[in-house]
């Protein structure tokens, strides 16, 4: 039997699927051929010769038993002008990369007269808040004085709870106004 016979069969779907000539003297070509395996080759003999419509054939019957090749990959080798090319990329990339993580160190501000200039101006800074917290205390106890001796003073006797009372509360009230202007200008 020919294979325009095999393919002109009428399928399970009940189409007819009808080949060109040119595709049947392929598929000829093919089953004459030494490369195609004896197995495939009395399949497609035994289940081609069979002309009734109604005799089915599954997938699942022709693959039985059979085994599948893979050809080999290929490795293949990069051009090495890209090889070069991708090296040299990456360097960039990776040069500003650093760049970009190293533009605000200043490596000036490491040297020896740049240290002392820092420890000069840290000096400083602590130095007009010691004279502020000096001043600050100074001028509490001098309210708290006056309030004590303010008292003493002006009354003609001593009475030690009055002029601890006054002394208190002049002193808190100057505490709490030198406090005010201290944190509004000097913070």
């Amino acid at each position: 039997m020919t294979s325009a016979a095999i393919f002109n069969m009428s399928a399970p779907m009940t189409e007819k699927v009808t080949l060109t000539q040119k595709i049947i003297l392929y598929i000829d070509t093919v089953l004459s051929s030494e490369d195609i395996d004896n197995d495939l080759r009395a399949l497609l003999n035994q289940y081609g010769s069979v002309t009734n419509p109604n005799n089915k054939v599954y997938l699942h019957e022709l693959l039985e038993n059979s085994t599948i090749h893979f050809p080999e990959n290929g490795t293949t080798t990069r051009n090495p002008e890209l090889e070069a090319r991708i090296q040299r990329l990456e360097g960039e990339q990776a040069n500003r990369d650093y760049q970009k993580m190293t533009r605000n160190v200043n490596l000036q501000a490491f040297s020896k007269r740049d240290q002392e200039e820092t420890i000069g101006a840290t000096m400083r800074v602590m130095n007009a808040q010691m004279i502020s917290v000096f001043n600050f205390v100074v001028t509490v106890l001098a309210a708290f004085a006056f309030g004590y001796k303010g008292v003493s003073l002006a009354l003609g006797e001593t009475n030690i709870a009055l002029q601890m009372l006054s002394g208190l509360v002049l002193g808190t009230l100057v505490f709490f106004a030198d406090l005010y202007f201290l944190v509004k200008y000097d913070v």
